[in-house]
């Protein structure tokens, strides 16, 4: 997995939801291909041994992948940074790092 998770900022007035890349991405077609090659070859003279071989292997996997919630999501609801005041905001919760939940997306089915 690699790029930013979804971000939801808080509610009300302040209200951010579904920032960063993973919402901008829908399932996408993966066209794959692995090749492999192994050599084998032996040879003793005396008494005559000979051994050859070749071996190949491609795999190939066209579907789908790359599901939108690839990345995580993490929720910003306030009152984590700090408690005087009134408690914070989720945009303060945001800026100071304290998310209020956070998922990410582990062994996706296909």
């Amino acid at each position: 997995m690699c790029g930013f998770p979804i971000v939801n900022i808080g509610g009300g007035a302040q209200r951010f939801y579904g920032l960063g890349a993973g919402t901008a991405l829908a399932d996408q077609l993966v066209n794959q291909h692995t090749e492999t090659a192994y050599d084998n070859a032996s040879y003793i003279r005396g008494k005559h041994q000979f051994k050859f071989g070749f071996e190949f292997h491609h795999s190939a996997y066209n579907g789908l992948g790359a599901p939108g919630n690839f990345d995580g999501t993490l929720n910003f609801q306030g009152d984590l940074a700090f408690t005087a005041n009134g408690g914070s905001t989720a945009l303060q919760d945001f800026l100071a790092g304290k998310p209020t939940s956070g998922s990410i997306l582990v062994n996706p089915v296909q």
